[in-house]
């Protein structure tokens, strides 16, 4: 069946709204856009359609510069102009502020970007019948390429070089980071480590590990951050796009700056010769916004479900020489949370926060809340929860993710 369409806003997951007779989520079509489309899936409260061809073009749709766009499932945006890209994510957050968190002056500030094309420091391969590369969308159908666009040059040269040779079975897929150095997680069931062996010898890794445990070379590439050295492993977690991930810890920092240069020695924000009080990180990772916030607090608490994420925390205070960050290999519901707290950062998976974790922040009440959400859904829903006690005074998107729906929003919440 063909239904012509006119969308009119953006959707979270790369598809766009339209209403005739019903509502459509419609794939490949820009708001204002009249499309014909193909419908693809019925639903209980609205129908999947396809584009299949143009009738009334938006003025930002462009041509693609991947080959592959639109048969790899990686990318969603690429037909359309970056800045718009920024307008449409910025859109599809204040919708989801309104109609889910219920807010109605929300405080935006400028979007925060970098590069649209590769920023990538970390990507994993997926390996079906000797054959590597990014699954088509939805399925497990290998799609290859000369070179993914969002990939930096080091990653890169490493697939090319894999898809010209011949790969052994039993990998099912292998995880490159580029720092430094580039290190590999090989996954599968039974690893043929003479072939990790190879790709060490020949240069193309300078470390692995494997699932069933086997590792030589490098176990960890280094990043800059700032005046500091930031560590990740393979298997620990890592922002990909590092070069923004620098900008929001350096956002992060001035706010904080800001904060207690305007509360020396308040006894309310508890600061105290040019420090506050406590931090609790939840989600914190290997302290990847709290390294650089180590000068200006004098005790930050790390929550991190991962555990190759706490080694990586764990070497990177060492190798900084900081000694007020504890990790703590816990969920955020398990842990047993401080009777205090001056601030807290939380930067949860897309699933948001829990009920519970959620009543440990509201119970410690501390003044400032720093919430990175990489979910416009479940952000809005959580912070419902909150806005009795707190207001929301700045969101921003982060576009961490060019050329694809993702987003990163950041937020701060002064207690009222």
């Amino acid at each position: 069946m063909i239904a012509n369409l006119k969308v009119i806003a953006p959707l979270y997951g790369g598809m766009g709204l339209a209403r005739e007779d019903g509502t459509y989520f419609v794939k490949g079509a820009i708001p204002e856009e009249t499309v014909e489309a193909r419908v693809v899936e019925k639903k209980r409260d609205y129908t999947v359609a396809e584009t299949v061809s143009l009738v009334q073009s938006s003025p930002f749709r462009i041509d693609p510069p991947c080959p592959v766009f639109g048969q790899c499932g990686g990318c969603h945006y690429q037909f359309i102009e970056y800045d718009k890209q920024l307008i449409m994510k910025q859109e599809i957050i204040c919708d989801c502020l309104k109609r889910i968190g219920k807010q109605s002056d929300i405080p935006f500030e400028d979007a925060l970007f970098g590069e649209p094309f590769g920023y990538r420091k970390r990507a994993q391969f997926k390996i079906v019948n000797g054959l590597i590369g990014f699954f088509r969308e939805n399925s497990h159908e290998i799609i290859q390429f000369n070179e993914c666009l969002l990939l930096c040059d080091e990653l890169n040269n490493v697939y090319k070089h894999l898809r010209n040779i011949d790969l052994p079975p039993g990998i099912r897929d292998i995880t490159f980071t580029s720092g430094d150095s580039v290190v590999a997680h090989f996954g599968g069931s039974s690893i043929d480590e003479s072939f990790c062996q190879m790709l060490l010898s020949d240069n193309i890794i300078h470390g692995y590990t494997t699932d069933d445990g086997k590792k030589n070379g490098l176990e960890y590439s280094r990043f800059p951050m700032g005046n500091l050295q930031y560590t990740a492993s393979s298997q620990g977690f890592l922002q990909s796009n590092w070069a923004l991930n620098i900008k929001i810890a350096e956002f992060i920092y001035e706010s904080y700056t800001s904060i207690i240069a305007g509360n020396e020695m308040s006894e309310h924000e508890n600061v105290s010769k040019g420090k506050m009080k406590r931090l609790i990180d939840i989600f914190g990772g290997a302290g990847n916004f709290s390294l650089s916030l180590s000068s200006l607090f004098k005790e930050i608490l790390i929550i991190e479900e991962n555990g190759y994420s706490i080694t990586d925390g764990i070497r990177n205070t060492q190798l900084n020489n900081i000694r007020n960050i504890e990790f703590h290999h816990s969920t955020s519901d398990d842990f047993r949370f401080p009777g205090t707290a001056s601030a807290i950062i939380v930067d949860p998976p897309r699933v948001g926060m829990t009920n519970r974790t959620i009543e440990k922040i509201r119970k410690l009440a501390p003044q400032h809340i720093f919430y990175i959400s990489c979910n416009p859904a479940t952000f809005s829903r959580d912070i419902l929860k909150l806005t009795d006690m707190y207001n929301l005074s700045t969101v921003r998107l982060i576009d961490m993710f060019p050329q694809t729906y993702h987003c990163e929003i950041f937020s701060r919440f002064e207690l009222k």
